[in-house]
């Protein structure tokens, strides 16, 4: 089931998606994830992400931090991320993260949050900023220089574009080495012939489908292997 739900005690709106019911399987805690949106905002390809976690048996949110704007452009999609204020965009999602925890009908157990770019970026002061209550954290192109990755202690994944012109490889390598070993240090992929945004980015000649297959794919196991 998915739908738009609104986070109490803000103005936020949020895409909610949960599993159908399995007559075989009824677990009496259900793993989530929280989807962080690109600077494209929370469209299609985010809502689709969300979607597809739900039929894998995630419980999913992704707060919608722009009010409901999206850009077709990269020159809106700045615009938009410029005119982000990142301490309410950080405060309003962890009021996402309680609602997620805590505030639907199904028993949420462990939480990962899944992040995209500027959402890459905010997964990482989330994680930072609510320590204990996050399982798992994936980035897709985002680190955040305002963070100390040797003070988490989650298990994290990175995915990142071998031609970024956002992150130079050692700038990723740099965090990867800072991070401390029980946050998963190795499980930091480079893909070879990608730029910025080759999972969801709507720029053509940007998306990699082979690319964002596999990270998918690597996604999936290692929510698999954090989160039950």
């Amino acid at each position: 089931m998915t739908g738009r739900v609104t986070i109490p005690n803000t103005n936020l709106q949020a895409m909610h998606a949960t599993p159908g019911a399995d007559g075989e399987r009824a677990p009496l805690l259900t793993p989530a994830v929280l989807v962080l949106h690109a600077w494209w905002g929370l469209d299609d390809r985010i809502e689709s992400v969300c979607r597809r976690l739900a039929s894998l048996g995630y419980v999913a949110l992704a707060p919608d931090l722009y009010g409901g704007q999206t850009a077709a452009t990269s020159d809106e999609a700045a615009a938009l991320r410029d005119q982000l204020d990142r301490g309410q965009a950080l405060w309003d999602l962890g009021a996402a993260l309680s609602f997620l925890q805590h505030g639907t009908d199904t028993r949420v157990g462990r939480v990962g949050v899944l992040g995209f770019s500027l959402g890459g970026s905010m997964a990482w002061r989330l994680a930072a900023r609510r320590p204990g209550e996050i399982a798992a954290l994936v980035s897709f192109y985002g680190l955040a220089g305002d963070v100390d990755p040797g003070s988490l202690r989650i298990r994290t994944q990175g995915h990142f574009a071998s031609a970024d012109e956002l992150l130079t490889a050692d700038e990723v390598e740099s965090w990867r080495g800072r991070l401390n070993p029980t946050s998963g240090a190795g499980e930091f992929h480079t893909y070879a012939g990608t730029a910025h945004g080759f999972f969801e980015s709507p720029v053509s000649g940007v998306y990699a489908p082979a690319a964002a297959q596999q990270a998918w794919d690597r996604t999936l196991a290692f929510l698999d292997r954090t989160l039950p």
